[in-house]
């Protein structure tokens, strides 16, 4: 793990993590690639999202596709960055259980 230690002017000491993520539970430090996979897991699954036919590396087409049963699609291309819809149609667009 990488860090920096400083001393405040009032005496307690600051640490800088130069990592993203970071476990909350012991040993704290940075979040192992396991520990995040598990985290994104968990919230797709609260989300509602099927995590047996999507996994953490299909992240975005679960998200847009849900996104698709709540919101216009044109909230959807917008937030994406996609011009046209058939990028979305094409690639992205799957039945959410």
């Amino acid at each position: 793990m990488k860090y920096r230690t400083s001393t405040n002017p009032d005496g307690t000491i600051s640490i800088t993590v130069t990592s993203l993520l970071l476990s909350v539970n012991k040993p704290h430090g940075v979040a192992a690639k396991d520990t995040i996979k598990n985290w994104v897991k968990s919230l797709m699954q609260q989300a509602g999202i099927d995590i047996t036919k999507y996994t953490v590396h299909s992240t975005r087409a679960a998200s847009t596709s849900k996104a698709a049963n709540l919101l216009p699609l044109s909230s959807i291309l917008k937030a994406a960055g996609w011009a046209g819809g058939s990028t979305f149609a094409n690639h992205y667009h799957r039945p959410i259980m």
